[in-house]
Order: C-alpha cells, then structure tokens, then sequence
C-alpha cells in the first residue's frame, strides 16, 4: 500500500528555496506559489500539513495569509519566514497561529525540524486525508470559496456515500449549487470517469418529455423520423442528475419509479426491454415530503430517490462564506475580462454580507459580476451594488438606530423575496427572462415563484 507523502505550501518569491528544499527533501510533496492571493485559492481547494510563508509578499502581507490559512485550514501548521525579524513580529505571528517564526538564511537541518514537527503536529490521520481528497475535487467541479463547517461537513458526507452506489437526493434553495454538488458526487464515485448528464425536468417539454428521458423508436410520432437514444440510455454506467424532480408529471414519475426498480426502460413506441446501469443524483428546491403529503408527487418514488438526503445550507444561513465566495467571483471575473477592479470597499463588503440573498451563490455571483462591470476604478463602491442590496441595508441601518426598545418585527423572508422578485420585474419592463437572470434563477422557478406569490409580470 503507498503511503501519501505529507504537502508543504511554500509561499514566496525566493526561489533558492524551492529548489533547495525539493532537490534535498524528497519525504515531502511540496508545492510553490509567488503570492499571497495564490496561496489562499490553493489552500481552499488543496489540503497542506503545513505552509512556509514568506511574510513579504508582491500582493498582500504574509500574516493574512496566516490568518486565511488558519480559517480555512486550522490544522494547517504554519511557519513565517523573514529577513528581518524583530521580536515583536515573531511574538505577533505566534499569536496569531504561526507554529514557528524563522529568521533566513537558515540551514537545512533547521528547516527539516521544524517540518518534522509541523506535520506531526498536524496529526496525519484517516479524517486529514479526507478532507484533503475533498478539497482538491471541490475544486476541480468549481465548488469552491467556502469556510463554512455546515459545507465542510456536507461534502465530507458526500464524499463518503459517493463510492457506495446508491441514490442521492440534493436539496436546497434557487442557486445554492446542487448540480455543483452532483458533480462533486459523481467526480468522486467509481463512475467519475463516465459521462454525468444533468437533466432538468422542469425544463422538459410535457409533450417531448418522455422521449427525451427514454428515448423514441423510429414512426412513434409524427416528426419521428428515425431512432432516438434517450438520457437514461446515453447515461449507461455514468450519473444522470434528475434537476427539479419534483416538476416532474405524475406520468413521468411513474416511469422513473419503474426504472429505479428494475433498471429496465423501454423506448417511446418501441416494445424492446433495455437494461440500463445509471447512478441517479435528484435534486430539488420544493418540499418533497410535503409534495407527498398533498399527493403531487409519488411517496413510493420519493423514497426511492432519497436513500441519502443532503441539504445544502442557504446562503443566509453561513455568512462566513459570503466574503470568500464573494473575492473568488471577483478573481474569477478578471480572469476572463478587462475589469479595472480588484477589490471591494469595506462597507460595501458589509453591505454583501448582510444582504439575505434569496438567489443564493448564483445571485451573488450576478451581482458582483454586475459591480465589477459598473466600477470605473480599482476599487468596488456601494454605490456600484444594486438598488435591492442598498435599499436592504437602510432598513436594517434604521432598524438597528432605533434601539432595541423599538424594534418591530422583521419581514419574512418570502416578504423579502416577493419584494425582489417585483423590483426586478419593474427594472426589467416586465421582461420574465431577464429578470430571472438578474434574480439568479430559472425561469421555470421564476413562473412558480409568479404564481405562488400571485404576480402579474404584465402589471410590473
């Protein structure tokens, strides 16, 4: 059985460093980045024992990076690295959490102590290695800038149930990620190297439905011109995710339960039994224990579908993500165009995090991508956010100013949402489709949301 060599995370400029650590100390995987920025995305989507940090760097001081390595990776044993040490700033990093504070040059057997002691202090274990493999796939599916225990604890799970192969039920709000989270399953089980084919039934056409999931024969209806292979059919030994099942008609349901019990489809028009071997992921962003209770959607199906449930925790409900989920869109967004910006105001981080953001991830995705696009200089103002997000922010500014005496009672979150969804509406001269984007959802969801809440798109 190979042994995984522990990850040191050497963070600096000084490449007499690097090499000579690699070319001396073959016991450690080591792996290099030049500045602070590219230290933090690698420790949220890699696992490290343990970091030398270089505590002056081209971007940002080597001290936030302890203190980001400390959020995001607390076992993460770190050392700073200096050539001018003072006592106070050893004393400073120490408090902070550094395991150690080194002075260069220093020698080669100094600095193999003090690794030794890094990554026996780190505590190697089953759990460690882990959350290692969860980091690296987070990352490598897109399902990253998060710090949160409630989601470090949700993909371990994952992780551990996506090697067994059974039937998983992803639920949560509009734009909380859960295809992101169906493919981390997928990329993690047996069949990560098959195909993962999202489908989203709310999005089917009810005429065109079952063909689409089962495919057609050649003459079963009028434009069927010739044989057709359906979802489940081109998903064989990969993962179909099942998005929005519980839009899903009442035929339809039938038919997934019968696939679910057997394995067996048979083509629209056709009488030939075909047996499929496909992992099924479902997700949805309705109650479908309450769905069943009111007979809209199949008991019998429902437990068939959720024999794991995982539910992804709103946004509102794991603040503590929103200001690296936030930065990582924005990192994200210069990469792929011209933006002068790269940083948020302090105030209007403020105003980001305590938005209650009924779109989720997706909507604040929108949102500092529509920022970035208005700044004009370095830095991302309040005033380049949405109306929504200010105007918001004023009526907790004025609630909190009132004192705690005079407090009233707090909208609802639907209170909050319907109020959005109207805004967007109104922004967006009625238009369904723009407005649904803007919002961060579909427009499938956006025509539920229309009629649960009674809104005439004409009217707004």
């Amino acid at each position: 059985m190979t042994t995984c060599k522990p990850r040191i995370l050497i963070v600096g400029e000084e490449e007499t460093i690097r090499n000579t650590l690699s070319s001396a100390i073959s016991e450690y995987q080591f792996e290099y980045t030049a500045t602070g920025a590219g230290a933090v995305d690698k420790v949220r989507t890699s696992y490290y024992q343990a970091a030398l940090v270089d505590l002056i760097l081209p971007d940002i001081n080597g001290l936030e990076v302890l203190y980001e390595i400390k959020i995001l990776q607390p076992q993460c044993q770190v050392i700073i690295m200096s050539g001018h040490a003072s006592i106070p700033m050893s004393v400073r990093s120490i408090k902070m959490g550094a395991l150690d504070f080194i002075e260069r040059p220093f020698s080669l057997h100094q600095i193999q102590l003090i690794l030794e002691k890094a990554v026996k202090v780190s505590g190697i274990n089953n759990m460690d290695h882990i959350l290692g493999k969860v980091l690296e796939t987070a990352g490598r599916v897109g399902m990253t800038g998060f710090s949160s225990k409630e989601m470090r604890n949700l993909l371990t799970t994952a992780y551990k149930v996506a090697g067994k192969k059974i039937n998983m039920l992803i639920c949560g709000e509009t734009g909380t990620g859960k295809e992101l989270l169906a493919r981390f399953i997928h990329s993690c089980s047996p069949q990560s190297a098959r195909i993962f084919l999202p489908v989203n039934c709310g999005a089917l056409a009810e005429s065109l439905v079952e063909s689409d999931l089962f495919g057609h024969e050649k003459g079963s209806f009028t434009g069927a011109d010739r044989r057709r292979h359906g979802c489940f059919e081109l998903a064989h030994r990969g993962t179909i995710l099942l998005d929005e099942v519980g839009d899903a008609s009442p035929g339809v349901q039938s038919r997934l339960l019968r696939v679910l019990e057997t394995g067996e489809i048979n083509r629209l028009g056709g009488e030939e039994i075909i047996h499929v071997d496909v992992r099924i992921i479902s997700a949805t962003n309705i109650d479908l224990e309450k769905a069943v209770q009111k007979r809209m959607f199949r008991e019998d199906l429902y437990y068939r579908l959720s024999a794991v449930r995982l539910d992804i925790p709103p946004l509102r409900q794991r603040r503590e993500d929103i200001p690296h989920l936030a930065e990582y869109f924005l990192r994200r967004i210069l990469g792929q165009e011209n933006f002068e910006c790269s940083m948020f105001a302090p105030e209007t981080m403020d105003i980001i995090v305590n938005y209650p953001w009924p779109g989720n991830v997706r909507e604040l995705a929108n949102v500092v991508y529509q920022a970035a696009a208005l700044s004009e200089g370095n830095t991302i103002c309040a005033g380049h956010l949405p109306d929504r997000l200010l105007n918001t922010n004023k009526k907790v500014s004025v609630l909190g100013a009132m004192g705690t005496d005079n407090l009233v009672s707090p909208p609802r979150l639907k209170e909050i949402e319907k109020s959005a969804i109207i805004y967007a509406l109104q922004y967006f001269k009625g238009n369904i489709k723009a407005a649904a984007q803007a919002l961060g959802i579909g427009r499938a969801t956006m025509h539920r949301k229309l009629k649960e809440y009674g809104i005439d798109s004409s009217k707004n």
